[in-house]
């Protein structure tokens, strides 16, 4: 518990210090701005170190007519297996401390918009994750996008740092997180942010998650309006190769 409290603390004290450094004020000439984030999250493990990963989802503007819709696909690579009693009863990732992911993501407002905006994007992200205990960990996610909208192209890079711990009870398995990301606008056109999140994942089924969330964004300027969201994902994992739980992992479930 001693422990617990400590990275609890710790941890707390590197996310404000990420903020203070590289955040902003809150500070904005810009209305703020209410929205709903629903996506469904689609995943298709082909082997031990390889997946195809998809996702559906929208952003709804409350008060506003405003919506917008995307679709991504991305191929993961998992390296870096971890020793098996850092694996977790939650976490659908964590038998391994690095992930690559490539991707295409693909946006668009409806086309009843008079203002229609479209959006491709080609990602590359990798992740990594440290444990400091069989049921809390650090995640550091790194995701570089470079964004063609309306024929212009910029980039950005958004850092994120992730901590989470899981928790089961007699009737729910879940995990609780918190995280900041920063993004960092490659053009200089003042579209820095910075984001903070907190939110829930839990196992609805062996192949079933669903995940719900709330973020705040920091408004900067003329340029980034203060948002708060509430996110939900439905998670659904599909597998080419049956798992087979061995007694170790189950011990470990426990």
């Amino acid at each position: 518990m001693k422990l617990n409290f400590f990275l609890i603390i710790s941890t707390g004290l590197i996310l404000a210090n990420f903020h203070r450094a590289y955040g902003q004020n809150d500070s904005t000439n810009l209305e703020p701005q209410q929205e709903v984030w629903p996506e469904l999250n689609l995943y298709y493990q082909i082997n031990d170190n390889f997946r195809l990963y998809s996702i559906v989802s929208g952003t709804k503007v409350d008060q506003s007519s405003y919506s917008e819709g995307a679709f991504s696909i991305f191929v993961d690579y998992f390296g870096l297996k971890a020793p098996i009693s850092k694996l977790n009863f939650v976490g659908r990732e964590e038998r391994f401390r690095f992930r690559l992911r490539v991707g295409y993501l693909y946006s668009t407002t409806p086309p009843t918009d008079d203002d229609k905006i479209r959006s491709s994007t080609f990602r590359i992200q990798t992740a990594n994750t440290f444990s400091i205990t069989p049921k809390f960990r650090l995640y550091y996610k790194g995701k570089l996008d470079m964004v063609i909208a309306d024929h212009e192209f910029n980039a950005r890079y958004v850092p994120r740092l992730i901590v989470e711990r899981d928790f089961r009870t007699e009737y729910l398995t879940f995990s609780a997180y918190t995280y900041v990301e920063r993004y960092l606008d490659f053009q200089g056109r003042g579209l820095n942010r910075t984001r903070l999140a907190a939110g829930a994942n839990l196992r609805v089924s062996r192949s079933i998650d669903f995940e719900t969330y709330f973020l705040h964004q920091f408004g900067n300027g003329d340029n980034v309006p203060t948002v708060k969201a509430i996110g939900s994902r439905l998670k659904i994992y599909f597998s080419r190769v049956k798992k087979k739980t061995t007694t170790q992992s189950a011990k470990i479930a426990k």
